[in-house]
């Protein structure tokens, strides 16, 4: 039996989603049927945003689906938590960065909550703040994970 794997699928203001999975895909370019980007318009609607969020997660067939979106409280974010209940395969994540979008990658065969949190914390990978110009200080226990991605791990994406 095949493993279905998870779909990331990255909603935000355009053209930030269509952006960042340009990027992700150059390091996982394996990935590129499975990476979702869904750009939402300065002058659209929420109402139409929800239906292009809907209409996205519905074309997913029931897939695993973790949902990461730029900020909460905006549009994308917004158009999101209309459907979400809609979803019982689906998960989000707000604040979407490129080390949240590779961990997510990462780790997609996981089980869909496991997964969640595991995007979460690579998307803290890349703080840094006052005292600490260590950019992987905040590293959480990465190294002890496993996954499929040996290559990616190596290159300390994973």
């Amino acid at each position: 039996m095949i493993a279905v794997e998870n779909c990331p699928l990255i909603v935000a203001h355009a053209p930030l989603a269509s952006a960042l999975r340009a990027v992700a895909l150059h390091a996982f370019s394996e990935c590129s049927s499975e990476v979702g980007a869904l750009d939402i318009a300065a002058d659209r609607t929420l109402e139409a945003a929800i239906e292009d969020v809907r209409r996205t997660l519905q074309a997913q067939s029931g897939r695993p689906v973790l949902v990461l979106v730029d900020v909460h409280g905006a549009t994308p974010g917004n158009a999101l938590q209309a459907v979400l209940g809609e979803f019982p395969n689906a998960r989000a994540v707000a604040g979407v960065n490129l080390p949240m979008l590779w961990r997510s990658l990462c780790y997609r065969r996981d089980d869909l909550d496991e997964w969640q949190e595991r995007a979460v914390a690579g998307g803290g990978r890349g703080e840094c703040g006052p005292g600490n110009s260590d950019f992987r200080a905040h590293e959480v226990a990465a190294r002890g994970l496993v996954g499929d991605d040996a290559g990616q791990r190596a290159r300390g994406l994973c």
